[in-house]
């Protein structure tokens, strides 16, 4: 009696681990590692710290030789573009925004993800981020109308002639932007940027960047390039 209880609870217990495994595994799979970037569905990492470890950098060791981007944004940056490599339409290039840093620096930093070498950018944050109009966004949505920056994960579109010229549309990834192509957030060229060391002008939530560099920029990063705005550490 007392051997046939012992089997039935190891039985029991077997069963439990293997539910257990399975489920872990279809979140594993369903929620992190490959969402759909070709039908503009693909959402960040439940918890994306969590994966971080299931993820080999050290091919990507050639990135940012002088480290200037900031590591916790270029780690989930080459994390995320790396488990959805397959599905990204451009692969040649990376983009980070760091909207930690104040707007009179180079805070958008284009990645060949060939060479390795960074190129850094003036970009704008949404009027509304920066009520006070100091320089340091500090508020961020996903609502339209909102004036706004959103944070997350994005890839680029379409090229369009518009109000400000030859502009890029976007495509948000994430909850927190999933709405900035019907709030017409775009890259587009912008004289409120300029190149002087001092802060810059503010847009409804575009990434804006210099018209000196904006033709040549979106030419390379037109049709479906992984773009990260986050806040660096």
């Amino acid at each position: 009696m007392e051997k046939a209880l012992i089997v039935f609870g190891l039985l029991f217990s077997l069963n439990i681990f293997a539910k257990e495994s399975e489920k872990f595994l279809h979140d594993y799979d369903e929620n992190s590692l490959s969402p759909s970037i070709e039908s503009i569905e693909l959402k960040e990492f439940s918890n994306r710290n969590k994966f971080l470890k299931f993820v080999d950098l050290t091919q990507y060791s050639h990135v940012d030789p002088n480290n200037i981007i900031p590591e916790n944004l270029k780690q989930e940056a080459l994390s995320y573009y790396d488990i959805n490599l397959e599905k990204i339409p451009n692969k040649d290039y990376l983009i980070i925004v760091d909207f930690k840093a104040h707007s009179s620096k180079k805070r958008q930093f284009l990645i060949d993800m060939i060479s390795g070498e960074v190129t850094p950018m003036l970009v704008t944050h949404g009027k509304n981020s920066d009520k006070d109009n100091d320089g340091h966004a500090t508020t961020f949505s996903n609502t339209i109308d909102s004036l706004q920056s959103s944070l997350g994960f994005y890839l680029t579109a379409e090229t369009y002639s518009g109000k400000y010229g030859y502009s890029l549309r976007l495509d948000g990834l994430s909850e927190t932007n999933s709405k900035v192509r019907e709030r017409a957030i775009v890259i587009h060229p912008a004289d409120y940027v300029k190149d002087n060391g001092k802060k810059i002008g503010r847009s409804w939530g575009c990434l804006a960047v210099d018209p000196k560099l904006s033709q040549q920029y979106i030419d390379k990063v037109k049709e479906g390039v992984l773009i990260l705005v986050g806040l660096g550490k």
